[in-house]
């Protein structure tokens, strides 16, 4: 808890300091995104504690947030995000599986477990913008996409290239889908 005082995990007057995010641009091949608050402060450092500390107890945290702040109505499933397979072996788990597959059971949405990185990627927080603009995540979908409404969950947006080499794959899959994005947290969006 930020405080130790009021509801747990977050109470609203520390909830009302969170800095919001002002999504002001468009991602090629996602049809709306969403982010939630900007990648900063408690925020950001929470996070990393979650997914380089593996204090996992922070999932209930940003789960919270999401249900919070997020509507689940007309959407045909949700698809995440996956790590590479050696990051994945690393640390163990997957933020944006572990968030996806609560709001699949809590919403009962299907869980949709269609992308996957096709080689190991460098981690993203060690590049420059530049770079991450310019990277090649591999994202490939493992089959085709039926048509719908989806939700792509992520935790964290810089640039948006994973998000929309994501939409790209899941596009050429099937063009006759509607990608709505959610992320967390993000900078620079």
């Amino acid at each position: 808890m930020i405080c130790n005082e009021g509801e747990y995990p977050i109470c609203e007057k520390c909830y009302t300091e969170f800095e919001r995010a002002n999504t002001i641009n468009s991602i090629d091949f996602i049809d709306e995104l969403e982010v939630i608050f900007r990648y900063m402060g408690i925020l950001k450092k929470y996070m990393s504690k979650l997914k380089f500390e593996k204090i996992y107890g922070y999932l209930d945290f940003f789960y919270d947030i999401i249900k919070k702040e997020c509507s689940f109505e007309n959407i045909d499933g949700i698809i995440y995000i996956p790590s590479d397979f050696i990051r994945q072996l690393k640390r163990g788990f997957n933020v944006s599986y572990e968030l996806s597959k609560r709001i699949s059971v809590d919403y009962g949405i299907p869980l949709y477990d269609i992308l996957k990185k096709s080689m190991p990627t460098k981690p993203s927080h060690t590049m420059t913008g530049f770079k991450r603009a310019s990277f090649d995540h591999g994202i490939k979908v493992k089959e085709p996409v039926k048509t719908g409404r989806y939700i792509i969950l992520d935790d964290v947006i810089t640039t948006g290239k994973t998000l929309s080499d994501a939409g790209k794959a899941i596009k050429f899959s099937n063009d006759d889908v509607y990608l709505k994005a959610i992320v967390l947290l993000g900078d620079k969006i």
